[in-house]
C-alpha cells in the first residue's frame, strides 16, 4: 500500500511539472482550428506565436546557457568525513539578455548542502554577478568530484527546459574517519603476522630507557653515559644508536573505481581500516610499513605519533589511483625485496591475509 501511495504521488508530481506544456499543446490546436475556420491577419498572429514560441525559446535558452559564466569552489581541497565545510559558487550572465529560471543539481547521494539552494530557482540580468555561500558536507572517504554538476534554463512559462553539465567540478580529498581496533581486528593482525621484518630505529641520545643498561666491566669507557652518571652516581652505557626491531609490512591492493556509490563505498571501508591500523601502531610507537602503487611502488612508515599524522593526511589523496589498479604483484615484489613477512590488504572485500596466501 506504501508503494502505491508513493507511485501516486509521484505520478501527480510528474503530471504538474507538465501541466504547462499541456496548457501550451491545447492553446496552440485552438490555435490551429481557430486560423482554419476564421482566418484573419489576428488569427494567422496568434497562430505563428504559439507556433514558434518553442523554437525560438530553445534558441535564446541555448545562447544563455553557452554565456553563462560559473565558478565553484571549497575552502579547502582536503576535507573530513561529514565534517561542513564551506562552499562557495559564483554565476554571472555575459550575454546581451536576462537569464531567467536558472536551477542547479548535485549528487546527493555524495554530499549534500547545509542550506541547499538548489531547491530555488534564479534569475540574472544582463553582466549581473552573484555569489552563493553554503556549507558542503561529504559523505565517502577518498578522492572524488563533489559540488554542482548540472545546471538548468527554462523558458518563461516553464515549459522546456534546457539541462547542461557543469565542467567545473570540485575535486578534493576527504580524509577517512578513524576508528578504534577492535580486540579481534588486533587479534587478526598477530595471528597473521611473522617475524623476520627488521626494521632500524634511532635511539636519542639524551633520553634513558630502552636506549641504555647498565655497565659491565669490560665495556669501552667511550660508551659510558657520562651525564647520566654525573647526575645519578651509577655507570650506564649507551646502546647502538640504531637498533633493529620487528616491524608490520602490508600492502595495499586497490581497485579502479568508477565512482559508482557501492565503489566509494568499498573505497571509504578500505581507507578507514588502513589509516586505523596506522594509528594504533603510530601512537603506540610500533612500526608499520605500507606500500602501495602511486606511479610506481611507494612505501611509507609509521612509527610514531608524527608520521602518523602525515600518513592520515596524504592516505585519501595518494593512495587508490586509478592507475593503481592492476600493479599487484609489482607491489608485492618490490615489498619482498626487504621483508619476508608481507601482509596483503585487498579493497575487494576488505580482506587482511598473509601474502602467500593471496590468490
Amino acid at each position: 500500500m506504501k508503494n502505491n501511495i508513493l507511485n501516486n504521488t509521484g505520478h501527480k508530481i510528474f503530471h504538474r511539472k507538465r501541466l504547462p506544456l499541456y496548457i501550451y499543446l491545447l492553446l496552440l490546436i485552438a490555435a490551429t482550428v481557430n486560423v482554419s475556420l476564421r482566418g484573419g491577419a489576428f488569427s494567422y498572429v496568434v497562430f505563428y506565436v504559439f507556433l514558434l514560441y518553442l523554437p525560438v525559446s530553445f534558441l535564446l535558452m541555448f545562447y544563455a546557457s553557452c554565456m553563462f559564466n560559473y565558478y565553484q569552489e571549497t575552502g579547502s581541497k582536503f576535507l573530513s568525513k561529514n565534517a561542513v565545510e564551506k562552499y562557495r559558487f559564483t554565476m554571472e550572465d555575459t550575454s546581451l539578455l536576462p537569464i531567467g529560471g536558472l536551477s542547479f543539481d548535485y549528487d546527493e547521494r555524495l554530499m549534500n548542502f547545509t542550506d541547499d539552494f538548489t531547491k530555488e530557482s534564479f534569475s540574472l540580468l544582463h553582466k549581473e554577478r552573484e555569489e552563493l555561500e553554503t556549507g558542503l558536507k561529504v559523505k565517502y572517504a577518498g578522492s572524488y568530484d563533489v559540488g554542482l554538476t548540472h545546471y538548468s534554463v527554462r523558458d518563461m512559462f516553464g515549459i522546456i527546459r534546457l539541462r547542461r553539465k557543469i565542467k567545473l567540478p570540485v575535486r578534493v580529498s576527504v580524509i577517512p574517519t578513524i576508528r578504534e581496533l577492535t580486540a579481534e581486528d588486533i587479534r587478526q593482525i598477530n595471528e597473521l603476522r611473522e617475524g623476520g621484518n627488521l626494521y632500524n630505529i634511532d635511539m636519542s641520545e639524551g633520553t634513558l630507557g630502552n636506549d641504555i643498561r647498565k655497565y659491565i666491566p669490560g665495556d669501552r669507557l667511550a660508551d659510558v653515559h657520562w651525564k647520566n652518571y654525573a647526575r645519578t652516581g651509577e655507570m650506564y652505557v649507551r646502546l647502538p644508536d640504531k637498533q633493529e626491531i620487528d616491524i608490520l609490512c602490508i600492502a595495499l591492493i586497490t581497485e579502479a573505481i568508477e565512482g559508482t556509490i557501492e565503489e566509494l563505498e568499498q573505497r571509504d571501508k578500505f581507507l578507514e581500516y588502513i589509516v586505523s591500523v596506522g594509528r594504533y601502531f603510530g601512537m603506540n610507537k610500533k612500526p608499520v610499513i605500507f606500500f602501495y602503487y602511486n606511479s610506481g611502488v611507494q612505501s611509507y612508515v609509521v612509527d610514531s605519533p608524527a608520521s602518523f599524522n602525515n600518513f592520515y593526511r596524504d592516505a585519501a589523496d595518494r593512495i587508490g589511483l586509478k592507475t593503481a589498479a592492476g600493479h599487484r604483484e609489482e607491489i608485492l615484489a618490490t615489498a619482498a625485496e626487504s621483508f619476508m613477512s608481507i601482509l596483503v590488504y585487498n579493497e575487494d572485500g576488505c580482506v587482511l591475509k598473509r601474502a602467500f596466501d593471496d590468490n
